[in-house]
């Protein structure tokens, strides 16, 4: 009913109405409010403030004070003397090893007690384990004729450490040592008077392989 307005009633505004503030309304600050301190406020020590000895301040004692003893004072004993240890008597046993009593322990002496007794497989007298000779060395075996305890027969043998003083044994308590003296004694029979007979002792320094 009413013609349409083509342009619109109020002219637009192109601009704003208020200019914008291109730049900011304070200036920025390009360096700091205060100047930096580029050293330290107090200067450095370059040096310690005493100086160093290089040198320790007493002359180190290179060799010892005393000379060394490079052996000892008195020579050493293979097995304790009596001080350090009380030397008991020994018993042996049968050590299948040797094939003969052994005893397995150092002490004042070493006793085959009743191990011996007898000889071979004589009348009335087995000897256990006959020979009883060791074995490692040459083959020595018993004989079989005659009667126990009429016959010859070796029944006990002992070693004790000490010596022989004008034909009396004399212990000395202390242990059977390689190089000490010692003595043997033997408890045998012997045929009539024993004038005919003899005891054969041997000795040696290796058991496991006697001379």
């Amino acid at each position: 009913t009413a013609s349409p307005t083509n342009p619109p009633t109020v002219p637009p505004t192109n601009t704003p109405t208020a200019s914008p503030t291109n730049p900011p309304t304070v200036p920025p600050t390009n360096i700091p409010t205060a100047p930096p301190t580029n050293l330290p406020t107090t200067p450095t020590t370059n040096s310690p403030t005493e100086s160093p000895t290089n040198p320790p301040t007493a002359p180190s004692t290179t060799p010892p004070t005393a000379p060394q003893t490079p052996a000892p004072t008195a020579p050493v004993t293979p097995t304790p003397t009596s001080g350090d240890a009380d030397a008991v008597a020994q018993e042996a046993a049968f050590d299948s090893g040797y094939g003969a009593p052994r005893c397995a322990n150092v002490g004042s002496s070493c006793d085959s007690l009743a191990l011996l007794n007898g000889r071979g497989i004589i009348t009335n007298g087995n000897e256990p384990n006959h020979s009883n000779t060791n074995k490692n060395g040459a083959v020595c075996n018993d004989g079989n004729s005659g009667t126990y305890q009429y016959d010859e027969s070796i029944e006990q043998i002992t070693v004790t450490a000490g010596d022989i003083i004008s034909g009396t044994p004399v212990p000395s308590g202390d242990f059977i040592v390689e190089g000490g003296r010692a003595f043997v004694t033997v408890d045998l029979w012997c045929w009539n008077t024993g004038s005919s007979d003899t005891a054969d002792i041997y000795i040696t320094s290796d058991a496991s392989s006697p001379d």
